[in-house]
């Protein structure tokens, strides 16, 4: 093992539901826009979640470009593996680029969240989330780079050897720390003090890792669509749940698809599982111009929804398109049918 310190450097279904917010007596509905707190107390709203999320797209690419550097000058060599894991840690450290809500941990067990892919399958980069208490054990069939981006992890590494392989001692991996795996061997990390988010940076050509590859999951972002595509999906009967994130008297006063459910963010988690039972459920997120559908699909992810897209523009981009807005309120809680 290898792990050189790095310092800091059909159709719509229309549900009509019953009365008293969020969906139950007692509820409540807050009209502040949520923001989502991140580490050290910084706060992003959803439209800097946005700006965040091309940051990163940005320098992750810009990560590959220098991997691909390294490759050409130094080969699989150690000391390349070495020079990819200070790239990697450094960008670990950008903590501001891997915001929770982007991130976020999944019903149960570990996430791993695909942030790039060589569309040859050449050189993949992970996002790993390990809960407090839980282990990833995984056997990589090339070389690999991990750096940690935030928490404390415990690292064991076994080298290839049959049944006489004997693990190394448990490392400790801190923010900024790197450790490189030879092909072969197989780590065992665990997170120590609380959840541990950790990249991971392999080549998967070789035996695409399909163990490692199980349940990969995009980061916590909707996929945006345009008002055209929403329509044609609709005119195509295919099945999809259009969820308006406004409070509800700007969703009656200000208008919306005819076809969509109003269900405020604020009273999302109470209410998606009564309108949406089905984890594979396709939703699209709307709202006034497109600034609630981060928050709203990040809460989404933590619930164990996958399939999340997101109005372009929200009711703004509809209009934009061509497309009429409704005001009626078949889509809201109303006393006078209270059965889903």
């Amino acid at each position: 093992m290898f792990k050189p310190a790095m310092p800091a450097t059909g159709n719509p279904a229309i549900v009509a539901l019953r009365p008293g917010g969020c969906g139950m007596p007692g509820g409540f509905r807050a009209a502040a826009v949520p923001r989502r707190p991140l580490s050290g107390g910084t706060e992003l709203s959803p439209g800097l979640l946005r700006v965040t999320s091309a940051r990163r797209a940005e320098a992750v690419a810009q990560l590959i470009e220098e991997v691909r550097r390294v490759e050409r000058a130094q080969g699989a060599s150690l000391d390349g593996l070495h020079a990819i894991g200070d790239l990697l840690a450094d960008l670990a450290e950008q903590l501001p680029l891997f915001p929770r809500d982007h991130l976020p941990p999944g019903p149960d067990g570990a996430v791993r969240y695909r942030l790039h892919e060589d569309a040859d399958g050449r050189v993949a980069l992970h996002a790993v989330l390990v809960p407090s208490g839980r282990v990833v054990s995984e056997t990589h069939g090339s070389p690999a780079v991990l750096a940690v981006v935030r928490g404390l992890a415990e690292a064991v590494v076994t080298r290839p050897g049959g049944a006489d392989a004997a693990p190394t001692a448990p490392e400790p991996l801190g923010p900024g720390e790197a450790l490189v795996l030879r092909a072969g061997e197989t780590l065992r990390l665990a997170g120590d003090a609380g959840p541990v988010l950790v990249l991971v940076l392999q080549g998967v050509a070789a035996d695409r890792q399909a163990s490692a590859r199980r349940g990969v999951r995009p980061p916590a972002e909707p996929l945006p669509l345009h008002a055209a595509e929403l329509m044609a999906t609709l005119a195509a009967g295919e099945e999809l749940l259009l969820l308006d994130l406004r409070e509800e008297d700007a969703f009656l006063a200000d208008g919306h698809p005819a076809f969509a459910v109003s269900v405020p963010l604020t009273c999302l988690k109470a209410m998606v599982g009564a309108i949406a039972p089905r984890l594979s459920t396709r939703i699209v997120l709307t709202d006034a111009d497109g600034t609630l559908a981060q928050a709203g699909a990040a809460l989404l992810a933590r619930l164990g929804y996958r399939n999340v897209g997101a109005l372009i523009g929200g009711a703004q981009g509809w209009t934009a398109a061509g497309f009429a807005l409704s005001r009626d309120a078949r889509g809201v809680w109303g006393p006078s049918d209270p059965s889903p």
